[in-house]
């Protein structure tokens, strides 16, 4: 056996030697939702420290240890994602061992205090408060929380009081769900001593906690889940928002049990009879604290008080969740890992060789669960880019959840996605689209994307056959149109990618027919004959002279087309890159007033346009007006 003077330090290289095997792959993980906005921030606060406190920033979080904790790490290893993963994983590791070092001692139990670190450290619940970087507040507060327990020792009063009131306040700061800890650090004093001097002695912690809690509400942004939760409240009726809680906190009950060591169900989608098993769940631990039975009473109690929290959050804001409610459970799930290994150190004292057998097989479980879940991460990851306008990294991750484990993934919703991304790219669609209609051939939206393939086939007669059926369906379900519209869309980029640019207009042109007024399209189909324009303006210069007049006429049919295109666009919205185009082509012509107007209407959109500057240097230039040439803005 291990002296007790090694163990701490043997099962703290323990844990590591764990997290490095189950989330080791995470330094090849990339960024989730707020993840660029944060690194972003950093950036900015490197220039300006001040811009740390600033309302302004894209991920005000109302958490400044949290974000303190982040810009160190930016201060040591840069914007590198992959460090920023390990860090989290660090933070966690920490968790887990400091979660062992308070059960041991409350309960003096060394073996329980192993096994309860240790399956928290592997607990597939709350994955995502590890893959996800902008997440490591849970494990950070939760770090911060448990270092405040650990002041409790045994004795009826924290030893340093001080610390522990510091430690809580830092951890709220990181994340205010935290604050439950002081609720339970209230509960233990309680049976060691009596309740006044319990809150004699938690009275002044209590005022800093207060004092922490609203210097973050206050400082949180409008746009994070708590402030958008509450401006829901008024939409709903008050028994609607407590039955709502109720379904709420029965179904973290059961994903406690349902996804902590294995992953029998998808997680983003909450099943049935998860509520009924969750009430039974929430009965069997109110009664565990009920029967005041240590160390069960204050596990049963810790998972409750950690659910609390987010029971404040509407109902429809944690089932929109791509990810599920993973890491709304980080704190509940230490009480949870403690119950288990209540479970199995009791299976050990009698057949010692089943409880070990058993930890080894949960170990086992929650490695394999946890690298499939790696594929959930690669799949908001994705979305998360596609939604910030970085494609090349949403198709990226799209593939490598794909391939990583479909099992896990909402592989209908990754299609639909991928294959609208893969058609405004160089690459060939078809074969996804392909595998998506086998996998999923009755899902509507592959189907309308199918259409709007068919749609721009170089077969005329399939075209206008697709296209008929577009229109009707414009007319019986707009959505339907509205999707079939933005595939045609997006066809028409890709085959401007892929330089055929006659592909992109004729794509272009059947988005228009179903939505005419798409500006988006009107822009891009204007650039679009530009590109085939100069494809006929390059080969007017190599072709033999007696085809030139008709590819001059093409050449010029273009232009037209690009000029009344552009023109039309203009007239729902103003926009200095068509300003701009226009301008060129104006300058290409030798129309040189118009190019002027064209330039400076680019410059009123967007003074900074140092394109349109240049150009109407080098018009002012050429007409020899110097003067205007310096300052051709004016």
């Amino acid at each position: 056996m291990i002296a007790r003077r090694h163990f701490w330090p043997a099962s703290a290289a323990f844990l590591g030697l764990v997290a490095a095997l189950c989330f080791g792959n995470l330094r090849t993980h990339l960024l989730d939702t707020h993840d660029a906005e944060t690194f972003r921030d950093h950036l900015q606060i490197q220039q300006d420290w001040t811009f740390f406190f600033s309302p302004d920033k894209a991920q005000a979080s109302g958490r400044p240890t949290a974000e303190a904790v982040k810009y160190l790490a930016f201060l040591l290893c840069g914007n590198d994602p992959a460090a920023f993963h390990l860090l989290s994983i660090a933070i966690h590791t920490l968790a887990a061992w400091l979660l062992a070092r308070v059960v041991w001692r409350q309960s003096g139990a060394l073996l329980l205090a192993g096994c309860t670190g240790l399956l928290f450290l592997v607990n597939v619940t709350h994955f995502q408060a590890i893959h996800h970087i902008s997440a490591l507040d849970y494990p950070l507060a939760l770090c911060c929380g448990l270092a405040a327990l650990l002041m409790l020792g045994r004795d009826t009063a924290p030893k340093r009081p001080a610390a522990f009131a510091a430690l809580l306040a830092l951890g709220v700061l990181a994340h205010p769900s935290v604050a439950v800890v002081w609720v339970l650090a209230g509960y233990l004093l309680w049976r060691k001593s009596d309740l006044a001097a319990t809150l004699r002695t938690l009275w002044p912690s209590g005022l800093v906690l207060a004092a922490a809690l609203s210097a973050t509400l206050q400082w949180a942004a409008d746009n994070t889940s708590t402030w958008q939760s509450t401006d829901e409240y008024g939409t709903q009726s008050a028994v609607d928002l407590v039955l709502g809680m109720l379904r709420v906190l029965w179904w973290f009950c059961s994903r406690l049990l349902t996804t902590a060591h294995w992953l029998p169900l998808p997680i983003y989608v909450r099943q049935t009879w998860e509520l009924p098993l969750g009430a039974a769940l929430c009965a069997l631990l109110l009664w565990l604290v009920w029967r005041d039975k240590e160390p069960l009473a204050a596990a049963a109690l810790a998972t409750l008080l950690g659910l609390l929290p987010y029971l404040l959050l509407t109902e429809a804001t944690i089932l929109g969740l791509p990810a599920g409610p993973s890491r709304y459970l980080y704190l509940a799930s230490a009480g949870s890992s403690l119950l288990l290994a209540w479970g199995l150190v009791w299976i050990g004292r009698i057949h010692r060789y089943l409880g070990g057998a058993l930890l080894v097989l949960l170990l086992a479980s929650s490695y394999h669960a946890l690298r499939q879940v790696e594929a959930i991460s690669f799949y908001t990851s994705a979305r998360s880019y596609g939604a910030s306008g970085e494609y090349d990294a949403a198709r990226t991750q799209f593939r490598r959840a794909l391939a990583h484990e479909r099992a896990v993934i909402p592989t209908a919703d990754i299609y639909v996605r991928f294959c609208l991304l893969l058609m405004d790219s160089g690459e060939d669609h078809i074969p996804l689209l392909a595998e998506a209609l086998t996998a999923h051939p009755e899902n509507r939206q592959l189907r309308l994307y199918q259409l709007a393939a068919v749609a721009t086939d170089t077969s005329a007669a399939s075209r206008e056959r697709a296209m008929q059926l577009a229109m009707d369906l414009r007319y019986t379900t707009a959505a339907d149109g509205e999707i079939i519209a933005k595939a045609l869309h997006n066809l028409g980029a890709g085959f401007r990618k892929k330089q055929a640019p006659a592909r992109a207009i004729l794509a272009y042109q059947q988005t228009l027919r179903i939505a005419p007024n798409r500006f988006k399209t009107l822009k891009d189909l204007t650039f679009a004959h530009w590109q085939l324009a100069a494809q006929w303006a390059d080969r007017i210069d190599v072709e033999n002279p007696a085809t030139q007049t008709e590819l001059v006429a093409r050449f010029r049919q273009q232009i037209d087309a690009a000029i009344s295109t552009g023109q039309r666009a203009l007239h729902l919205r103003p926009d200095a890159d068509l300003y701009y185009q226009l301008g060129k082509i104006y300058q290409q012509l030798g129309q040189r007033e118009e190019a002027l107007a064209a330039y400076g209407q680019t410059l009123a959109q967007n003074p900074d346009y140092a394109r349109a500057h240049q150009r109407m240097t080098e018009i002012y230039a050429r007409q020899g007006d110097q003067a205007a040439a310096a300052r051709p803005d004016q």
